[in-house]
């Protein structure tokens, strides 16, 4: 759709879900961008990690085309052909991306959305077999509803 109707895409931003095949505890959101602006030939000033979490890195991203909601850095359809054509196919695997899902154009840069970086040290597996318990916990901790 959007190689389509390029024309209508002014001042958007493309969001795009990664899956990436590398430790969470290797995260590194500067090279990230450095690495993908590089692979990719975007410019990074079009790069927003909007969120991050553990499983690989499961990564939420936006790739802008304005600067500051202003500038155009690069038109929509430049960004799409970039990162869905043959060869950027083989740098994705290169680069450890096993999965990839393009959300649909959005209204572009928007500063105040709060960036989300999960912490792995915290997840954990309720039910039997893993962090279970019957009835209230005794510990003196406010869990509210009381």
């Amino acid at each position: 759709d959007i190689r389509r109707n390029a024309n209508s895409y002014k001042n958007v931003a493309l969001p795009l879900k990664l899956g990436r095949d590398k430790p969470f505890s290797q995260w590194d959101e500067s090279e990230f961008k450095r690495e993908f602006s590089r692979k990719f030939n975007i410019p990074i000033e079009c790069i927003h990690i909007l969120s991050v979490r553990a499983g690989s890195q499961l990564i939420d991203l936006k790739l802008e085309t304005h600067a500051c909601g202003k500038k155009l850095i690069m038109p929509i359809q430049a960004i799409a052909d970039k990162i869905s054509n043959e060869k950027a196919k083989k740098e994705l695997v290169e680069f450890g991306i096993f999965a990839m899902e393009f959300g649909l154009p959005e209204e572009g840069y928007k500063p105040t959305r709060p960036r989300i970086v999960m912490n792995p040290q915290f997840n954990r597996e309720y039910g039997p077999g893993y962090t279970d318990w019957d009835g209230p916990l005794e510990d003196g901790k406010s869990r509210g509803g009381e």
